[in-house]
């Protein structure tokens, strides 16, 4: 449970920030079960809700994942401007892990504007390396489709080369 105090923001003036989320997890099996719920009041803006339901499947070798959320207020498609009112989205993926260090992984996302044309959604397929606390991984989104809220198609298919360190 988070409470965010009256603040200035970067774009308008906020009265509360609330969030809160719960995790119910059955050790035994590997499977987890969560959901969230978010909302910021702004003093000259809309209110910005978000909540979501997730599960995760982590035993062994094999870890999968799903979760759906809506949003309003929230989420940006043009780049810049407001948000859309109502959006919906969900992402899927799953791993397999091999000799505890390399890991071969694939996943769908997908996020639409309920009041227009705007969307963004794309597959995944990656690989990584992960010796101890550093991941070095390389991925390709797929059959990205990237409108914005006129309609306009503003994506690409993208290829990343990704470095971290976990502290």
């Amino acid at each position: 449970m988070q409470y965010q105090f009256e603040n200035g923001s970067s774009t308008g003036d906020r009265e509360y920030g609330l969030q809160g989320s719960v995790i119910y997890d059955i050790e035994q099996v590997g499977v987890s079960l969560g959901a969230t719920y978010g909302q910021t009041k702004y003093k000259a803006e809309e209110d910005d809700k978000v909540w979501s339901l997730a599960a995760l499947y982590d035993n062994n070798n094999i870890y999968a994942a799903a979760q759906y959320g809506q949003y309003e207020n929230h989420i940006n498609f043009n780049g810049a401007g407001d948000a859309v009112d109502k959006a919906k989205g969900y992402e899927l993926i799953g791993a397999y892990t091999i000799q505890d260090m390399y890991q071969v992984y694939g996943g769908y996302n997908s996020v639409t504007d309920d009041n227009s044309d705007a969307e963004l959604s794309y597959g995944l397929i990656g690989a990584a390396w992960v010796p101890a606390n550093i991941v070095i991984a390389l991925e390709l989104k797929l059959g990205t489709k990237a409108k914005a809220t006129t309609g306009d198609d503003v994506g690409a298919d993208q290829y990343a080369l990704l470095a971290r360190y976990n502290f």
